[in-house]
This record gives structure tokens, C-alpha cells and sequence, in this order.
């Protein structure tokens, strides 16, 4: 049976490696495609666990830190590529949560966390893991996000053709570029075999990332994001579920800014895609950057 923890374990002990070989092992490891391999390392970014850089084929490990999850709940998370058993840290007092595979996809590592009065007990208990501390991650990552805003220029595609994102159906097509490239995100491949994504302003090409460019071309009136209170209280720092349209994703900073927020991957329904435990003023920041609005519905958990 696959054990994504073991997984973790023997990454935190060889620090870095081949995107391609990790692939490979973990199709091998879980009995599974691929591509369903590729998904599960890619959600390593998103948990805070490891960083994933699929343009240069690389991923590496991050510190394995205790952070406190936002707002008054005195829950602390276990962040990073941690190096021990689920059952070690278990030992010491935590409690370990393992999401059900769904969807067709991989079982999820499991999420650590511990139940804590204060900081200096955050310090002792980070202290006997032999691992440091840090401020709320989730917080942390909400106050980097900044409006989307391609920055750095590109080679246009090659040909006299390209693929070209249709926004309302948010599938790529094939398009003329010839006499003049329509404003819009673009798909084009480096070195024959890895994708790339470019922007096209009228003027200009520039890179940037697959969901990214998503929301530069979304119609102007698109509102896909939607934010549900757990209670009728509460102001900014009220928790409650980021809602988002099945359709589309979170680039991997803002879709790790709302995991943090409680350490869980997000669950997907028929018709969305739900971040659970997010405080109101982060999905605000999360929504803004990506130059859209947030809908706030009444209906309560």
C-alpha cells in the first residue's frame, strides 16, 4: 500500500533530487499512471511541504518548522519535509490526520498538528523535535501576494500558428498569429517536450505560470471566488471556507496561502473547489491579487 509519509521521510533525508526519477518512483511506489504521480508531487508545493520547480526538473526539501494557524485556536502545524514516522511525532503529543484518496488521486500525506496554550510551549515542544519555529505561515504568504502583473518578457511562440486559451471555455485552441497575436495566454513548448505559458498584452510577451495567466484573461466580470462564514460573527479575522468555480485553480502560492490555513488540501465537490478554515481578510488577499472580487455569502456551515 502507498504511504505518502514515507515518501516525505525519505525526501527530508536526501534533501534534493530529479523531478523525472521522483515521478517515476512514486508511479512505481503507488502502483499508479504517471500523471497521477506528477499530480500528487505537484500538491507537495501547495501543502508547504517541498518546493517543486518543474522548469528546471528539480524539487528540494523545505524546513520542517511548527507554525501557528491563524486566528484564537491554539492549533500549531507541522510544516516542511518532516524527517520522522507519523508515529513519532504522534509520541509527542500530536495529532495526525490522514485525508481519503478521492477523485482517482494519490492519498494525500498526512497533517500534523499540535494542540498548544502558547508560545513557550510552541518553544519547548518545537525544541524536543529538534526543529524550529516561525510566524503563521498562512498569514505570512497572504502579506507576499501581490497583483498579478506579467513582468518579465518572453520569445513569442515559434510558427505561424499557436495555442491560444479560449476564456470562456478555458481550453487551449490553435490560432494564426499571423498578420498580429490577439491580446491573450498562450501555449508553447521549450526544448520539444515542457510546456510554457506566455501572455500577450497587445504589445508584448511575457512569461508566467498557467493559472497565472488564467486570471489575466478571465472576463472582466467573472466572479469565481466566494467566501462562507463558519458562524454569523466575526470581522476580518473570522474563519470560514473559500469557495472556487470547479473550473479553474489557484496558482500554487495563493493555493498554498489558503492550505496553511489549516494544513488540509482542499476538498472538491461537483461544482467546487473548497479551502476550509481560511479567515476572511486572507481569502480578501487572495482574491484581490488575482483581480477578483470576493463574494460573501451568509449561509453558514
Amino acid at each position: 500500500m502507498f504511504d505518502p509519509d514515507l515518501v516525505l521521510a525519505w525526501m527530508a533525508e536526501h534533501h534534493s533530487g530529479s523531478l523525472t526519477a521522483l515521478v517515476r518512483d512514486v508511479a512505481w511506489a503507488a502502483s499508479a499512471p504517471q500523471g497521477q504521480a506528477r499530480t500528487w508531487i505537484a500538491g507537495l508545493q501547495q501543502l508547504g511541504i517541498a518546493n517543486i520547480d518543474w522548469q528546471n526538473g528539480r524539487w528540494t526539501v523545505r524546513e520542517c518548522v511548527l507554525t501557528p494557524l491563524p486566528g484564537p485556536t491554539g492549533t500549531f502545524l507541522l510544516v516542511g519535509t518532516r524527517p520522522e514516522t507519523v508515529q513519532a511525532y504522534t509520541r509527542r503529543g500530536a495529532v495526525a490526520y490522514r485525508p481519503t484518496a478521492t477523485d482517482g488521486r494519490l492519498l494525500e500525506p498526512s497533517t500534523i498538528w499540535w494542540q498548544l496554550a502558547d508560545r513557550s510551549e510552541e518553544d519547548r515542544t518545537a525544541a524536543s523535535l529538534g526543529i524550529g519555529t516561525a510566524p503563521c505561515a498562512a498569514r505570512h504568504l497572504a502579506d507576499t501576494l501581490r497583483v498579478e502583473q506579467p513582468h518579465t518578457p518572453t520569445s513569442p511562440p515559434g510558427g505561424r500558428t499557436a495555442e491560444r486559451l479560449n476564456p470562456a471555455t478555458l481550453a487551449f485552441e490553435t490560432v494564426e498569429l499571423i498578420p498580429w497575436p490577439r491580446v491573450g495566454l498562450y501555449r508553447g513548448r521549450i526544448d520539444g517536450n515542457r510546456t510554457r505559458y506566455m501572455f500577450h498584452d497587445g504589445q508584448q510577451w511575457y512569461r508566467t505560470g498557467r493559472w497565472e495567466g488564467v486570471y489575466l484573461v478571465l472576463p472582466r466580470g467573472s466572479r469565481p471566488f466566494a467566501w462562507r462564514p463558519e458562524s454569523p460573527d466575526g470581522g476580518g479575522d473570522a474563519l470560514g471556507t473559500l469557495v472556487i468555480d470547479r473550473q479553474l485553480r489557484l496558482p500554487d502560492a495563493h493555493a498554498e496561502t489558503a492550505v496553511l490555513c489549516t494544513g488540509l488540501p482542499p476538498r472538491r465537490t461537483v461544482q467546487a473547489t473548497e479551502y476550509d478554515g481560511v479567515p476572511l481578510r486572507i481569502a480578501d488577499q487572495i482574491a484581490r491579487s488575482l483581480r477578483r472580487p470576493l463574494n460573501h455569502t451568509r449561509e453558514t456551515r
